[in-house]
């Protein structure tokens, strides 16, 4: 087994950006695929009825959302940057939109692996005490095969990381979330191998994305 050890300086400032102008907005669905009945939210609700649950997510206007499953943006929140067809996040009782300064967007690489032709286990191990809450495996130079993958919190928990079968170069897994919301990551290990021999070994990245805490207004 190989050790790899990532040391990485996530430094500098990361200022919150002004909340969205009122062209900015979010429409939700009863239905996956943007369809069904809709619901449309234009500014920041401490206080979200929806009339039924959501199974889609239209955004408009750019920028990001921040959903929380509880009222005054409490229970361990989200924010989706991008619309969504089907629908992850089934109770939302207040939303606002998020920062457009590029925070939310900022997915930060902590780890790069090579990957052997033959089947293989790495461990890489991160240094750093910064918080994120998502985190994504990607692909470069050879498709993977991708048998196993964890990500170990900072409390030592290794979490699950379900990611395709196969990732050809050039493309990521979704999003997953860490459990917590806020967590400090102290390693990933993966079980794999490159797709074809003899061509390039394939490359595996895993990029974090960091959790800022926000106030509220």
């Amino acid at each position: 087994m190989r050790r790899h050890w990532i040391m990485i300086a996530l430094a500098g400032a990361m200022a919150v950006g002004a909340y969205a102008q009122q062209a900015q907005e979010i429409t939700f669905y009863s239905n996956e695929g943007y369809s069904g009945a809709r619901f449309t939210v234009t500014g920041p609700r401490t206080i979200l009825d929806l009339p039924f649950t959501p199974r889609s997510a239209m955004l408009q206007g750019g920028g990001s959302w921040e959903l929380c499953p509880q009222r005054s943006y409490d229970g361990g929140c989200w924010t989706i940057t991008q619309s969504e067809r089907s629908f992850r996040y089934p109770q939302v009782r207040s939303i606002r939109p998020a920062s457009t300064g590029g925070t939310y967007d900022n997915w930060r690489e902590i780890a790069r692996l090579d990957v052997r032709d033959r089947a293989d286990r790495d461990t890489a191990y991160v240094r750093t005490n910064d918080l994120f809450r998502e985190v994504k495996v990607c692909a470069e130079r050879n498709t993977v095969r991708i048998r196993r993958a964890e990500v170990q919190l900072g409390n030592g928990y290794w979490q699950r990381m379900f990611v395709p079968l196969a990732l050809t170069p050039g493309n990521c897994s979704d999003a997953i979330d860490l459990m917590g919301n806020a967590r400090r990551i102290r390693a990933v290990r993966f079980e794999y191998e490159s797709w074809t021999a003899g061509i390039a070994r394939g490359t595996v990245t895993v990029k974090a994305l960091p959790y800022v805490e926000r106030q509220p207004r």
